[in-house]
């Protein structure tokens, strides 16, 4: 239900700014940008990402983060703001941190994937993997793959999302709606049947969810 985790994080916004705590509120801008953006409301989406943006120019942001906000930028095919994103987690990651380098990796991974230079964006995730396997690099391994008919390497990544049990971070966000991918992928294969019953699987998991959410009116 995005609609009423927006209203729950805007009420966060609210205590942040008399906190003055603006890494907070970075956080949860750039979280409800995401959701608007999975739930339909792309000009509401633009707005919040921008806010975001003010932020992060201004703000130390740290470089995770960075990532999601970077991955963001990617999803939006926002090469200049990709760009901006992916040279200051350049200028943060700290050299003995093997997340921060795979972060990177990623974000360089998601510009080369952009620019059409394929080989390139496959050695980047491909690094990203070995370097730091969480949620963020895995999904985007996966979407690279699936951008590159890769469907073999996209099927086996999204499912790996799909079955992850790991809580309570942002990364996590990303596993509800791996379930879909899975169904893209075997349609993508034209394998009707398996796709069918992926889609019916996320349909009936999210079965409360709001009828927006792209996901749910594709599938």
């Amino acid at each position: 239900r995005y609609a009423l985790a927006v209203s729950h994080l805007d009420s966060a916004i609210v205590m942040d700014r008399a906190s003055s705590d603006t890494a907070a509120e970075a956080r949860h801008r750039l979280f409800i940008a995401e959701l608007e953006r999975s739930g339909g409301a792309a000009a509401a989406s633009r707005v919040d990402m921008a806010k975001f943006m003010t932020i992060f120019r201004s703000t130390y942001l740290e470089p995770t983060l960075l990532l999601w906000a970077g991955r963001s930028a990617a999803r939006r095919d926002d090469r200049r703001m990709l760009g901006e994103i992916r040279d200051t987690l350049a200028r943060r990651a700290r050299k003995e941190s093997l997340s921060d380098h795979a972060a990177l990796a990623d974000l360089d991974g998601e510009i080369a994937r952009l620019d059409g230079r394929r080989s390139d964006a496959r050695a980047s995730f491909a690094l990203a993997l070995t370097l730091d396997p969480t949620e963020f690099e895995r999904e985007m391994a996966a979407t690279g793959a699936f951008a590159e008919r890769d469907f073999t390497t996209a099927d086996r990544l999204f499912r790996s999302l799909a079955s992850s049990l790991s809580c309570c971070y942002e990364g996590n966000a990303l596993h509800g709606e791996a379930r879909y991918w899975v169904g893209r992928v075997a349609e993508a294969r034209g394998d009707r049947p398996t796709a069918v019953a992926e889609y019916d699987t996320l349909l009936a998991r999210w079965s409360g969810a709001d009828s927006s959410l792209t996901v749910l009116r594709d599938a």
